[in-house]
């Protein structure tokens, strides 16, 4: 059964662009070999909160696409294989939450869509 998905992967910093684009060529191809690729949103070269692998910047791309769990098992073994890459994650998108137009926040702004503990805290005494 195929499932929204999106991967966030996180390419080496200190890696040239063209070496980076082409690693997320390949994650492209596979995806639209493999599964309903959607589109692939680029976040840009990042400071990462602390230092991975003696790395202090990434490139993040958000790769947004419907498959099922083999096809997602298969591209994280190819990621785990990839020196090119130094994190990344999968998960199923929450087809609830309505997404912002790209470009919506400001460096440095982060989207508030999932409530806090204490939101929630707040609610029940009301």
């Amino acid at each position: 059964m195929k499932r929204p998905y999106e991967t966030m992967i996180i390419f080496d910093g200190s890696q040239p662009d063209d070496a980076v684009l082409k690693e997320k060529e390949k994650v492209e191809k596979f995806l639209k070999e493999h599964a309903d690729f959607d589109k692939i949103v680029p976040w840009g070269k990042r400071p990462l909160a602390y230092d991975i692998k003696k790395k202090k910047t990434g490139d993040y791309y958000l790769f947004v696409y419907q498959g099922d769990s083999l096809t997602v098992g298969a591209l994280e073994k190819q990621l785990k294989l990839n020196e090119k890459v130094i994190r990344f994650l999968s998960v199923v998108r929450d087809m609830r939450v309505k997404e912002r137009p790209e470009g919506s926040l400001g460096e440095g702004e982060v989207a508030d869509v999932v409530p806090t503990v204490r939101d929630e805290m707040l609610e029940d005494q009301d």
